[in-house]
């Protein structure tokens, strides 16, 4: 195996993500235009930025399972970046918020 440097390897992990994010893009894209506009129901950006943020949210949810680990191998360096992004309390945070509502 070929080694790389970690800015490498994170831009290359990087483009499979966009490549990623495009291919669902298209497949939401193909699925509304299949419904005729009933799955997605959307008019315009105009000012409103919380209509493309909450898809792109639902994407990059399906993004993260795409890309979730094959093995624990790296597990404690998972956590480590997850802690120090504070992603876990992100998402609790999130899951407590939904489920006041």
């Amino acid at each position: 195996m070929q080694r790389r440097n970690f800015k490498d390897a994170m831009r290359e992990m990087s483009e499979h993500t966009v490549a990623k994010i495009d291919e669902h893009l298209e497949t939401l894209s193909r699925l509304n235009k299949e419904e005729k506009g009933e799955l997605l129901k959307f008019g315009g950006v105009e000012m409103d930025t919380d209509y493309p943020r909450t898809i792109l949210y639902a994407i990059l949810n399906r993004v993260v399972h795409d890309f979730v680990p094959r093995n624990d191998e790296h597990k404690d360096t998972m956590n480590k970046v997850l802690k120090a992004l504070e992603t876990k309390e992100l998402i609790e945070r999130v899951a407590d918020e939904s489920i006041k509502k």
